[in-house]
């Protein structure tokens, strides 16, 4: 309770959550790290929004580059706050921009594994069927990222939203094929019904 007394007693005092400190960091993106006391983000957000705070750039957050956006809404990920993505998804917030690291929100859905991570890559993958075939700086898709991290569950989820999605990488193959002898029956579940539905597909 103390953090969110603190937030809103700064917050009434004219503290801009848009602002950057000395790393260029602002105070909303640190707001999303307390994730028991949720409601500091909305606080900050529902300031910035009601009396159209701007940054040192003059921008309001509805203003924000695409860039900044972006790293609003994959903090929220990373730090697995599904309310916040689903708010700033409300906002219109740009999800097609790779982060600053290479990456799009929808790969740090899959690649962080939080509690939150399923229902935060389905609310992205609603708002924005693109990021499907989006690719990452080492051209992994999110299809071939679910793989590498073992979820059947993330690979089943993409795949309803394009049955179609090409089988992973020859490359990619090798590594597999050596969780089939783990006794990970989901996993290999999952990579028999993707070859197999490949297979049919290209006959």
């Amino acid at each position: 309770m103390f953090q969110h007394r603190l937030a809103n007693l700064l917050l009434d005092h004219g503290a801009n959550p848009l602002l950057a400190n000395d790393d260029n960091d602002v105070a909303l993106n640190w707001a999303l790290m307390y994730p028991n006391h949720p409601a500091i983000a909305h606080d900050a957000i529902d300031r910035c929004l009601r009396h159209e705070l701007r940054n040192e750039q003059g921008k309001t957050m509805l203003e924000l580059t695409p860039r900044m956006q972006e790293g609003l809404i994959n903090n929220a990920v990373l730090n697995g706050r599904s309310d916040i993505v689903e708010r700033l998804l409300g906002l219109g917030v740009d999800v097609s921009v790779p982060a600053e690291f290479g990456i799009t929100t929808a790969h740090c859905a899959v690649l962080v594994p939080l509690h939150t991570s399923y229902r935060m890559l389905k609310q992205l993958l609603d708002y924005d069927h693109s990021l499907l075939y989006k690719k990452d700086i080492a051209g992994r898709t999110i299809l071939h990222c679910a793989a590498e991290v073992e979820s059947a569950e993330m690979m089943d989820l993409i795949r309803s939203y394009d049955s179609s999605l090409p089988v992973l990488p020859i490359g990619f193959l090798s590594p597999m094929m050596q969780e089939l002898s783990k006794n990970n029956w989901k996993w290999t579940k999952a990579l028999a019904e993707i070859m197999s539905a490949d297979s049919s597909e290209n006959q």
